[in-house]
């Protein structure tokens, strides 16, 4: 079984890490590498991913999880009127934390980014960064809900699907990728990203994250937990 579970546990992120760096390389071959846009969207991509870390990753890895795995396995309910409270109340604090993350993207933007972004040259590119961080910040929930979802899998000893879900994620943020390239065809990067541009990669990239966390809903219904 051990051995089982490895086996399915690290195809999934080999697979995941192989379609990640393929996103990777069509970003760099549709907007270029070092490039005021490649830059635009590193910067607001990485924002949410570090604001998450910042506020729920550390809590939920270091305190929750344990707590979670300790019910599933000594509860006369199998853990999940336990469960049920802890991820309530998480998730209720997540969001919170992510709607004002959200609202308050052009002051994070501004902190996360150098003062040549604020330039009169820069300014458009500045704009549309904030933008973009905009759209992609609510990830920081569905990274969370992704994370307490898969942790409350792995401790009734399903391993596959949190590592799985990923290649479904990236799946999605390639294709948002190519649709813009089919789209907009390749750049050289010194343009300013349209509205409907930044809808496309950030929307991708949200949409990526949402999935992520709702194929484990499904896995989760499986095996008969109910929310």
């Amino acid at each position: 079984r051990l051995l089982r579970a490895l086996a399915v546990m690290g195809s999934g992120t080999m697979v995941s890490r192989v379609l990640g760096l393929v996103r990777v390389a069509l970003v760099t071959f549709v907007i270029g590498n070092g490039t005021p846009q490649a830059d635009t969207y590193a910067v607001a991509l990485t924002i949410p991913t570090a604001l998450y870390i910042l506020f729920a990753g550390g809590a939920l890895n270091s305190v929750l999880v344990p707590q979670l795995t300790r019910a599933a396995k000594n509860d006369a309910d199998g853990g999940e009127a336990y469960t049920n409270r802890i991820t309530t109340a998480f998730l209720l604090i997540l969001l919170t934390v992510t709607i004002a993350v959200t609202l308050a993207a052009p002051l994070i933007t501004r902190i996360y980014s150098s003062e040549l972004w604020r330039t009169p040259e820069m300014a458009d590119h500045y704009r549309a960064m904030v933008f973009l961080t905009m759209v992609t910040m609510p990830e920081v929930f569905f990274y969370g809900a992704f994370v307490i979802l898969g942790q409350i899998l792995n401790a009734r000893d399903r391993f596959g699907p949190m590592m799985w879900a990923p290649v479904a994620s990236n799946i999605i943020q390639v294709a948002s990728i190519l649709i813009f390239l089919f789209a907009w065809g390749r750049t050289d990067g010194q343009g300013v990203f349209t509205p409907a541009q930044i809808w496309v990669l950030g929307g991708g990239y949200l949409l990526g994250a949402i999935v992520q966390a709702a194929v484990l809903v499904v896995f989760l219904a499986r095996i008969g937990y109910r929310f």
